[in-house]
């Protein structure tokens, strides 16, 4: 028996999704209907310094996205790479992948959002990512996290 939590939130519809063969990480995983295209968007909660996962459903289109972010005390503008390090001492890179940068209170916020592939969403969702760069700009992830994100991926790529 699954339990649905319906929260209504400023800017659309959100859902909490619960039910008890969902692992602990998975329930923080909210599902948006945009009401003009149909489109659906299950995310990770977006936490400082976390990825966030987001699976984009449009019809029968399915896809994943991976958002990272990083901070900076330089001003770096057009550059391009991302390296992701795995735990089981893999890694994940996209050289000509462009990062975004956003002004901040301190610094600099530097961003980028990748489409995975099918083998990138199956490595992810059996092993953890350490840490990641984006251009010069480290990001490393805390222990919890980086369990959590795993395990939200696989969620993921189940859910519709």
């Amino acid at each position: 028996m699954r339990i649905i939590i319906i929260s209504v939130m400023l800017f659309g519809l959100s859902f909490n999704i619960i039910g008890q063969s969902l692992p602990k990480p998975c329930k923080k995983i909210t599902r948006e209907l945009d009401d003009f295209s149909g489109e659906i968007r299950l995310s990770t909660p977006y936490g400082w310094n976390m990825p966030v996962i987001t699976k984009v459903i449009d019809g029968d289109a399915e896809r994943i996205y991976l958002m990272l972010y990083a901070n900076g005390s330089t001003l770096n503008v057009g550059e391009e790479g991302v390296t992701i390090l795995l735990d089981n001492g893999g890694r994940l890179t996209r050289p000509n992948t462009k990062i975004d940068v956003d002004a901040q209170d301190i610094g600099w916020r530097y961003s980028t959002i990748l489409s995975l592939t099918d083998d990138e969403i199956d490595i992810l969702s059996n092993t953890t990512i350490n840490k990641f760069q984006l251009y010069i700009y480290e990001m490393a992830i805390h222990k919890k996290g980086k369990t959590n994100l795993m395990t939200q991926m696989g969620c993921l790529s189940d859910m519709k």
